[in-house]
Protein backbone atom coordinates (compact mmCIF):
# COMPACT_ATOMS: atom_id res chain seq x y z
CA UNK A 1 0.00 0.00 0.00
CA UNK A 2 2.90 2.19 0.52
CA UNK A 3 3.45 2.59 -3.21
CA UNK A 4 -0.33 4.19 -3.76
CA UNK A 5 0.19 6.52 -0.87
CA UNK A 6 3.23 7.77 -2.32
CA UNK A 7 1.73 7.89 -5.96
CA UNK A 8 -1.08 9.85 -4.47
CA UNK A 9 1.59 12.79 -2.76
CA UNK A 10 2.86 12.84 -6.48
CA UNK A 11 -0.32 13.55 -8.06
CA UNK A 12 -1.09 16.20 -5.57
CA UNK A 13 2.07 17.55 -5.85
CA UNK A 14 1.49 17.41 -9.50
CA UNK A 15 -2.02 19.00 -9.60
CA UNK A 16 -0.68 21.79 -7.26
CA UNK A 17 2.21 22.50 -10.57
CA UNK A 18 -0.46 22.12 -13.45
CA UNK A 19 -3.27 24.33 -11.52
CA UNK A 20 -0.22 26.82 -10.52
CA UNK A 21 1.37 26.86 -14.22
CA UNK A 22 -2.73 27.31 -15.58
CA UNK A 23 -3.11 29.68 -12.64
CA UNK A 24 0.19 31.72 -13.80
CA UNK A 25 -0.15 31.72 -17.75
CA UNK A 26 -3.75 31.20 -18.56
CA UNK A 27 -5.22 33.93 -16.31
CA UNK A 28 -7.30 30.97 -14.47
CA UNK A 29 -6.48 30.56 -10.81
CA UNK A 30 -9.63 29.13 -10.23
CA UNK A 31 -8.79 25.05 -10.26
CA UNK A 32 -5.56 26.27 -7.99
CA UNK A 33 -8.20 27.80 -5.35
CA UNK A 34 -10.86 24.84 -5.53
CA UNK A 35 -7.47 22.75 -4.93
CA UNK A 36 -6.48 24.31 -1.36
CA UNK A 37 -9.96 25.02 -0.27
CA UNK A 38 -10.45 21.09 -0.60
CA UNK A 39 -6.81 20.31 1.05
CA UNK A 40 -8.05 23.39 3.85
CA UNK A 41 -11.39 21.49 4.42
CA UNK A 42 -9.37 18.23 5.05
CA UNK A 43 -7.28 19.61 7.50
CA UNK A 44 -10.39 20.93 9.55
CA UNK A 45 -12.32 17.88 9.10
CA UNK A 46 -9.84 15.53 9.53
CA UNK A 47 -6.17 16.59 10.32
CA UNK A 48 -6.58 18.76 13.28
CA UNK A 49 -8.30 16.08 14.62
CA UNK A 50 -6.13 13.49 13.84
CA UNK A 51 -2.48 15.13 14.77
CA UNK A 52 -3.95 15.81 18.05
CA UNK A 53 -4.38 12.21 18.21
CA UNK A 54 -1.33 10.94 17.08
CA UNK A 55 0.54 13.66 18.99
CA UNK A 56 1.56 15.52 15.45
CA UNK A 57 2.38 19.59 15.44
CA UNK A 58 -0.09 21.39 13.97
CA UNK A 59 2.32 23.53 11.80
CA UNK A 60 3.48 19.90 9.95
CA UNK A 61 0.00 18.54 10.24
CA UNK A 62 -1.26 22.02 8.03
CA UNK A 63 1.56 21.59 5.75
CA UNK A 64 1.09 17.75 5.05
CA UNK A 65 -2.63 17.93 4.84
CA UNK A 66 -2.47 21.41 2.42
CA UNK A 67 0.09 19.52 0.31
CA UNK A 68 -1.04 16.00 -0.20
CA UNK A 69 -4.06 15.94 1.64
CA UNK A 70 -6.00 12.74 1.81
CA UNK A 71 -2.46 10.98 0.81
CA UNK A 72 -1.18 12.47 4.20
CA UNK A 73 -4.15 11.86 6.74
CA UNK A 74 -5.87 8.55 5.59
CA UNK A 75 -2.13 6.68 6.31
CA UNK A 76 -1.51 8.07 8.98
CA UNK A 77 -5.25 7.84 10.67
CA UNK A 78 -4.74 3.72 9.69
CA UNK A 79 -1.14 3.44 11.43
CA UNK A 80 1.59 4.13 8.71
CA UNK A 81 2.67 7.27 10.59
CA UNK A 82 6.10 7.27 8.63
CA UNK A 83 4.72 8.40 5.59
Amino acid sequence: MYIFYKLGQYLSLGLYGLFGAKAVFKKRPLPLLLLLLAHTGEYFWKGRALAEEKGIEQPEAIKNCLLYGVAWWYPVSVGEQDI
